[in-house]
């Protein structure tokens, strides 16, 4: 990676005590959780018993949830300071000196804060690869587990630099993207939730709006993989999602391409809160410097 923004963050982090000190920290927590639910499940089974391969499954359900839940909280504290933290401590001005073009800052921002996530994550392999002992997940199963999250964090990522890239101070940029992400993960599921009996579920009007919801991409996904797709057609039904419809039987595709797509607007809106014109649609946003 030739990008010099996502090289001076990647090194700056990976070499800094703290890195080490949260993987370890993490990863004693998820086993000790781990060891702890397996061997439950084991004196359960007891002598001459069958193995109940539904707490093995459990216990996976339960390290993703982690995992997902690490990539929402640590996201919006990797990004949203990125470029509202370089203009606090005035060294911004100085990296748009350098040429490069906007839109490399912002990516390498990015990139570099979704490096630390997976790193973080795929940590947990020796963890996770618990379920291998009495089967149920593939190793194909984990790895689509990453790519799922490395697109709802790369989602995350670009909504928190936005905020970064417009904001003045990095508490304000933090506090925003916080209280955003908030509303995107569980504000739309609870308006979902009580629109429903308003407007009905026929319109597809739910399914629309939860598509960018990581919340329930992330849950749909894990429940389809663990083959519990009554689950899922329960979960759509509570929010008013009609499951016979096309879009709502490949929702998982449809989120996280739509997700994509709004990644990518997002970070060349935040470009250009660095470029000198700082204008949206002729709007202009752009912070002061």
């Amino acid at each position: 990676m030739k990008n010099p923004v996502y090289v001076r963050e990647v090194t700056r982090s990976m070499r800094a005590p703290r890195m080490l000190l949260s993987i370890f920290l993490f990863n004693l927590l998820l086993a000790a959780v781990g060891v702890f639910l397996l061997n439950a499940a084991m004196e359960e089974t007891g002598s001459g018993s069958r193995m109940d391969y539904s707490a093995v499954l459990r216990l996976y359900q339960l390290i993703a949830c982690v995992e997902w839940g690490l990539m929402v909280v640590m996201m919006p504290v990797l990004t949203a300071g990125s470029i509202s933290g370089e203009r606090e401590r005035g060294t911004l001005d100085i990296l748009l000196t350098t040429g490069m073009p906007e839109i490399s800052i912002i990516f390498g921002k990015l990139l570099a804060a979704l490096s630390i996530i997976m790193t973080l994550l795929f940590s947990t392999l020796p963890v996770l690869s618990l379920v291998f002992i009495y089967g149920g997940i593939r190793f194909l199963g984990l790895i689509r587990l990453f790519l799922v999250l490395l697109v709802m964090a790369a989602y995350v990522g670009s909504v928190c630099l936005v905020f970064s890239a417009y904001a003045k101070t990095m508490t304000f940029s933090l506090i925003c993207s916080y209280a955003v992400i908030l509303c995107i993960t569980f504000g739309t599921i609870f308006a979902a939730y009580l629109l429903f009996p308003v407007i009905g579920g026929g319109t597809g009007f739910m399914s629309h709006i939860l598509l960018l919801n990581p919340t329930v991409t992330f849950l749909v996904f894990i429940y389809e993989q663990m083959g519990e797709f009554g689950i899922v057609a329960g979960l759509m039904g509570q929010i008013g999602m009609d499951q016979s419809g096309f879009l709502e039987r490949h929702f998982l595709e449809f989120s996280l391409a739509a997700q994509l797509l709004v990644s990518a607007l997002l970070i060349w809106a935040a470009s250009l809160g660095l470029s000198p014109s700082g204008r949206i649609f002729g709007f202009r946003f752009h912070a002061r410097r």
